[in-house]
């Protein structure tokens, strides 16, 4: 079945896909007449307000990308607009020498004007609604993005391209549809899920009557960039380390495909708390090889089952994960898009064929107050233990933990604003020294400090030294950053950037 879907999901035809969910969104926004209903306690609304919530500032400033000085101007505001919409902008110009050595205007990653990727960019966001109402819809950067219970795609983020979020759904909730692309001018991964409440009625609030069924496709049709033409000097340029690429002749044009099944019901709900509990099962068309390259074309398979409190400005999550050997849990997450060409070193020594994997996920997100929030997951997998035939000796390994930690303070204390990102793979992991050229083994918090391939960093900080008249803040803001970011030819490395602004603060709404 996914060979046959993987020979007609190509060329143009693998594009027509996202042209047409476009449309049919498009179309919907515009025509279907639904009566928005009330919001209910909702995990996707929480997510949504803590990736939007940004202080901008507007101003002037210094930025230095990759040891390159350039003189910075930014205008970051947040526009009120009638109703349910909303708009933020982002216009960053660098003036500073281009790669010809010309001193030019650039964007703000010090990328050349000559990109629609590039222009898109101004506009940090436009939105309709709440995830939780019937009519969604949101253009612009994705960040935190979360289809279903997050079993395939989970903390997603577009690396601040600008793509397309939307729900749609009845005004009963017995029937709705959430939708992913994550990038309207190069489209390459989308989706989505169609879910149900088949015992849903309108004048009924028992909680069994919520149970809801979904079923999700998610696929990358360019799940293998070509970086064919890339030197070898090009690839080190990428990171302090050498990395393998992905690319196999075989794999060659061939998507990534994911598809998935859940049930989820309501164990206990009043006004302030409600818990769930929720059972998922994914296949993918391709494995994780134990040499660290992806192997389309063969399937492997996983299960969760799962149990979350959502409680006012709070969110706790945990699942117990089954997979098999080469299944990928929630593939689609923060760096995905970025560490998707390189080949990743296996996590210990293979386990006997047809051996599952096991583990658990867990997610904290707690906004104590309206500017504040706290977010942090983790997952870790083992092996079932087994005997080493080389060695004769039990071996029990282990799949290095992912983590991912966020913080927002905005108002907490006086004057001074502070938001924190942090997030890495395979904590642990062994790796070559570049100074050395020998081998590590780093424990677990050696290596959560270290700043490398796999990890993406931004910490800023805002101080209020005056307020003009008309009540505007004026903040100087300091910005440290190591994150992923597109060439021309689409493939992410890594930025380094330092920044110092000086403006007006705009308020986080």
């Amino acid at each position: 079945m996914y060979s046959q879907m993987s020979e007609t999901t190509s060329g143009w035809q693998a594009y027509s896909i996202p042209i047409l969910l476009m449309t049919v969104q498009l179309v919907v926004l515009i025509c279907l007449p639904i009566v928005l209903s009330a919001q209910e306690l909702n995990e996707l609304d929480l997510l949504e307000q803590v990736a939007l919530q940004q202080s901008g500032l507007s101003g002037l400033g210094l930025t230095v990308i990759n040891g390159q000085p350039y003189l910075r101007t930014q205008a970051q505001p947040d526009i009120h607009l009638p109703g349910k919409f909303g708009l933020g902008l982002d216009v960053v110009l660098l003036i500073g020498q281009n790669q010809d050595g010309k001193v030019s205007v650039l964007a703000e990653d010090g990328e050349l004007w000559n990109n629609l990727n590039t222009f898109m960019r101004a506009i940090r966001y436009l939105r309709y609604g709440q995830p939780s109402d019937s009519l969604y819809a949101r253009y612009g950067e994705l960040d935190l993005v979360t289809i279903g219970h997050g079993f395939i795609m989970s903390g997603y983020s577009n690396h601040d391209r600008r793509g397309l979020r939307s729900n749609l759904g009845l005004a009963s909730k017995k029937l709705g549809l959430e939708t992913v692309l994550n990038n309207l001018a190069e489209p390459t991964i989308f989706g989505g899920r169609l879910y149900a409440r088949p015992l849903q009625t309108v004048n009924s609030s028992a909680f069994w009557r919520k149970l809801e069924v979904g079923l999700t496709y998610l696929t990358d049709i360019d799940p293998i960039p070509d970086i064919e033409d890339k030197t070898e000097s090009e690839e080190k340029s990428v990171s302090d380390e050498p990395l393998a690429t992905a690319v196999e002749d075989e794999n060659t044009g061939k998507p990534l495909q994911a598809i998935g099944a859940d049930i989820g019901i309501p164990i206990f709900e009043n006004q302030l708390i409600r818990t769930d509990i929720y059972s998922d099962v994914a296949l993918l068309n391709m494995k994780q090889k134990t040499d660290g390259r992806r192997k389309f074309g063969e399937q492997t398979s996983g299960y969760a089952a799962g149990i979350r409190f959502l409680l006012p400005r709070t969110i706790f999550k945990t699942e117990y994960r089954v997979f098999t050997e080469g299944f990928v849990p929630t593939i689609f997450d923060y760096t995905y898009e970025a560490l998707k060409w390189q080949a990743l070193d296996p996590a210990g020594p293979p386990s006997p064929e047809g051996e599952a994997l096991r583990g658990f996920y867990s997610m904290l997100l707690f906004q104590p107050l309206k500017n504040v929030s706290l977010l942090g997951t983790i997952e870790n997998y083992t092996r079932t233990p087994y005997i080493d035939t080389k060695t004769g000796e039990e071996t029990d390994p282990s799949f290095e933990p992912k983590m991912y930690l966020g913080v927002t303070e905005d108002g907490l204390m006086p004057k001074l604003s502070f938001r924190a990102f942090y997030t890495k793979s395979r904590i642990g992991q062994p790796y070559i020294d570049t100074k050395t050229g020998i081998e590590k083994n780093p424990s677990f918090i050696e290596d959560l400090i270290r700043l490398d391939e796999k990890s993406a960093f931004i910490m800023q900080v805002g101080y209020e030294i005056l307020e003009i008249p008309g009540g505007y803040p004026v903040e100087i803001s300091m910005m440290r950053e190591i994150s992923f970011r597109p060439d021309e030819d689409g493939i992410y490395r890594t930025v380094k950037k330092n920044s110092f602004a000086i403006g007006i603060k705009h308020a986080v709404e």
